[in-house]
C-alpha cells in the first residue's frame, strides 16, 4: 500500500514541479497593468492631452519607457496562463497517459478566482486529445502535429489581431490578445520533449541569461521603435519576447532546479500570490483617486507622485481580499488535492 501511494504521488521532477518564477511573472504583469491604467488617468492632468494610444506617453517624461512596456504586461498574463493551463494536458497527450480530469481543473480555476477567459487555453489540447491520437501515432508524430497546430493557430490569431484595429482598446481586447496564449502553450509542448533532459546543468544559467537578454532587446526595440519592422509587426516581436520571458526561468529550472533570486524572493512571491486581487481592485482605487491624480499641473508629475500611492493602496486592499477570500479557497483546493493520490491508491489496491 505504501509503495502504491508513493507511486501515485510521483518523484520530484523539474518539468512537473511548480513553476518557480510563476509568482514573480504574475507580480510583474499585475503591477504593469496598474501602472498602465494609472498612466491613462495621469494624462488627463493639467494641460495634458487625453490618452490616445502610445503616442501620448511622451507626456509622462522619464516614465514613458516603463509605461510602454507596461502596455504589454496583460499579454504576459495570457502567455503564463497558456503555459500553466496547457502543461498537464500536453504531458498526458504526448506521453499517451490519461488526461487530467477536466472537472478538477475547472474546480481549481474557480477556487483560484481566475478570469473566465483563461479557460480558452484548454480547447486546443482538448480537441486534439478527442481524436484519440495518443493511441494511433508515435510520440514524435504527436509532438510535430501539436506543434503544427500551435503554429497555425498563432498565425491565424496574429492576423485576427492585426485586422481588429490599431487602437489601444482593440489591442487590449480579449480577441486581439488571444495570440499571447500561444508562446506559453508552445513551452508546455517543449517541456514534454527530450529538451529539458539534455540541458547541461553548467550551461543552464548561461542559456537562461541569453534568453533573458534577447527578450530585453526585443522589449527595448518595441518600446523605442514601435516594434513595427516586419509584415506581422510588433505582434511577432511580442510573441518572441513573451516566449523568451517565460523560457528564461524555465531553462534555469529544467537545468538546475532553481531560479534567479530576482524572480524567487519573498517580495515577488508575496505580490504574485495577490496578483489577481491587485488586478481586480486597481481600477476601483484609481477611480477613487482620480480627482487627486488629475489635479496636478503636469501628467509626468501626476504619474510619478501617484504611482507609489496607487500601488500601496491597491496592495493593501489586495491583502485583505487575499486573507478573506483567496487563502481560504486555496486551502480548500490543497486539502482536496492532498486527498486525491491517497484515494487513487486505495481505489486501485
Amino acid at each position: 500500500m505504501a509503495g502504491q501511494i508513493a507511486k501515485a504521488v510521483g518523484p520530484s521532477d523539474p518539468t512537473t514541479a511548480r513553476f518557480i518564477a510563476g509568482d514573480a511573472i504574475r507580480a510583474v504583469a499585475a503591477t504593469g497593468v496598474v501602472l498602465l491604467h494609472l498612466a491613462g488617468t495621469s494624462l488627463r492632468a493639467g494641460e495634458g492631452n487625453p490618452p490616445s494610444g502610445t503616442n501620448s506617453y511622451h507626456q509622462l517624461g522619464a516614465a514613458r519607457p516603463l509605461v510602454m512596456l507596461a502596455s504589454g504586461t496583460v499579454w504576459l498574463f495570457f502567455a503564463l496562463s497558456g503555459y500553466l493551463l496547457a502543461r498537464p494536458f500536453m504531458r498526458s497527450l504526448i506521453r499517451g497517459e490519461a488526461l487530467p480530469p477536466v472537472g478538477r481543473c475547472l474546480r481549481n480555476r474557480v477556487l483560484r478566482i481566475v478570469p473566465a477567459f483563461d479557460y480558452l487555453a484548454l480547447p486546443l489540447c482538448a480537441s486534439v486529445a478527442a481524436l484519440s491520437l495518443r493511441r494511433r501515432v508515435g510520440r514524435w508524430a504527436r509532438i510535430m502535429l501539436v506543434g503544427g497546430l500551435l503554429l497555425a493557430a498563432w498565425w491565424l490569431l496574429v492576423h485576427v489581431s492585426r485586422h481588429a484595429g490599431r487602437s489601444t482598446l482593440a489591442r487590449e481586447s480579449i480577441q486581439a490578445s488571444m495570440f499571447a496564449f500561444l508562446p506559453g502553450t508552445l513551452l508546455a509542448l517543449l517541456e514534454v520533449t527530450p529538451l529539458p533532459g539534455v540541458i547541461p546543468r553548467a550551461l543552464a544559467p548561461a542559456l537562461a541569461a541569453i534568453a533573458a537578454v534577447v527578450a530585453g532587446l526585443l522589449y527595448w526595440n518595441i518600446t523605442y521603435h514601435g516594434g513595427d519592422s516586419g509584415p506581422l509587426g510588433s505582434f511577432t516581436q511580442w510573441n518572441v519576447a513573451l516566449f523568451l520571458t517565460i523560457a528564461a526561468p524555465l531553462l534555469m529550472q529544467w537545468g538546475c532546479g532553481r531560479c534567479w533570486f530576482l524572480l524567487d524572493n519573498p517580495l515577488m512571491r508575496w505580490v504574485g500570490t495577490r496578483s489577481y486581487s491587485l488586478y481586480l481592485y486597481h481600477l476601483f482605487v484609481i477611480s477613487l483617486l482620480t480627482p487627486t491624480i488629475t489635479s496636478f499641473a503636469i501628467p509626468a508629475t501626476s504619474f510619478d507622485v501617484m504611482a507609489p500611492v496607487v500601488l500601496l493602496v491597491t496592495l493593501s486592499a489586495s491583502e485583505v481580499s487575499y486573507r478573506l477570500v483567496e487563502a481560504p479557497a486555496m486551502r480548500l483546493r490543497t486539502r482536496w488535492r492532498s486527498q486525491e493520490p491517497l484515494l487513487a491508491a486505495v481505489m486501485s489496491a
